[in-house]
């Protein structure tokens, strides 16, 4: 009796994904930081306080991975003039409505904005292995489509499908062989 009290409080927070998808690795880089020597780059997670945070985006280009799945992603530039250590540790301590106001008090330019998942679902039977997605960013335009997308196949799936099929095929031959003898 108890157990069916407590059942529904427990599966209320449950997300339960499509049994029918996989998820696969959904990565995201900027191809032209080096365009911009005065500029620094920070990746910005917004949605539930305290759950999506800011971080940096270093040298290689690579927008680091949310820190959880239902934040919404942008890619903000800010002057290095205007940057300073402590800016990662302050906003991340700030509410949505706070962020906006201090990311305008020092003129940071959003240049990529969208949903940036660390993972993607994608049919079960689907060969991605990975998506990648590069950008090319301009100070002046937010440009939402990426420049070049790779996707990383797994090519074992079809040794899944191919092999059943020779397999057959040789019986048949074998099957056919035998009986004309």
């Amino acid at each position: 009796m108890l157990a069916l009290l407590i059942m529904p409080l427990v599966s209320a927070d449950v997300i339960v994904d499509d049994p029918s998808t996989r998820d696969i690795p959904y990565n995201v880089f900027i191809s032209n930081l080096e365009d911009y020597p005065n500029y620094v780059f920070v990746h910005g997670s917004r949605g539930l306080e305290g759950m999506c945070e800011f971080r940096m985006i270093e040298g290689d280009g690579r927008v680091p991975e949310m820190t959880y799945k239902f934040c919404s992603s942008e890619v903000y530039a800010i002057k290095k003039s205007s940057f300073n250590n402590g800016f990662l540790e302050e906003i991340n301590k700030k509410n949505e409505t706070e962020k906006d106001i201090y990311l305008a008090s020092i003129n940071a330019i959003n240049v990529l904005s969208g949903p940036h998942s660390s993972y993607v679902s994608v049919p079960i039977l689907s060969t991605k292995k990975s998506i990648t997605n590069y950008y090319l960013i301009d100070l002046e335009n937010l440009d939402p489509s990426p420049d070049k997308v790779i996707t990383e196949k797994n090519n074992i799936f079809y040794a899944y499908i191919l092999l059943p099929i020779i397999a057959l095929v040789i019986i048949i031959l074998i099957l056919i062989k035998r009986k004309r003898k």
